[in-house]
């Protein structure tokens, strides 16, 4: 697989157990390489797909239905993990529809691998546990991010992941934050004219 070493590195920071070179060759010798083009569904809600992926590049986007409206759960960014734990764990379908928000490239690798992977090597096993404890982390990071008032939790997304910023729709955003795109609009107004006093 062509620019390994940056896919690694990109993951690395998905847990803080650092895995030899090896154990990441022998994982990815199994692997296949995914392009989407923008709004293409990777995994759409109602699909089962019990593969794990790595985003390797762009940006991919979390949805579920909230009765009649589409909302936006999370984002995926370069080196992230990502899994339907529907399918993976439980072999049900997904409940998420995963989304390109621009033209993203995944790297897939067969969940029969990966649990081999992680019966075979301990250390592999860690990475596993330390990654999915890095993902409820940031999960319990978004509940505080949108317990707060509108215009807070846009700072704190602005400060933290600015290239959601940069490459998500309003709509997107606005979902993301449980807002209306009016507000978010309003808000983002205020914070430019604070940040031009």
């Amino acid at each position: 697989m062509r620019n390994l070493d940056k896919l690694i590195c990109l993951i690395s920071d998905e847990a803080k157990i650092r895995l030899p070179r090896e154990m990441w060759q022998e994982l990815f010798f199994y692997a296949s390489v995914r392009s989407l083009k923008r709004r293409e569904a990777l995994i759409d809600a109602g699909e089962y797909d019990p593969d794990v992926y790595f985003v390797a590049s762009g940006l991919i986007r979390g949805t579920f239905m909230d009765k009649t409206s589409e909302r936006t759960a999370g984002f995926a960014l370069p080196g992230t993990l990502l899994i339907s734990f529907h399918c993976f764990y439980e072999q049900d379908a997904s409940y998420y529809r995963f989304e390109a928000c621009v033209p993203s490239k995944v790297v897939r690798i067969p969940s029969a691998v990966f649990r081999m992977m992680t019966e075979k090597y301990h250390q592999f096993a860690l990475w596993v546990m330390e990654a999915n404890q890095n993902q409820l982390y940031h999960a319990e990071l978004k509940n505080r991010l949108i317990s707060g008032d509108a215009k807070e939790r846009l700072r704190q997304l602005i400060e933290g992941w600015p290239e959601i910023i940069l490459k998500v729709s309003s709509k997107h955003l606005a979902s993301y934050l449980g807002i209306t795109e009016v507000h978010l609009s309003r808000i983002k107004s205020e914070i430019l004219k604070e940040g031009k006093k």
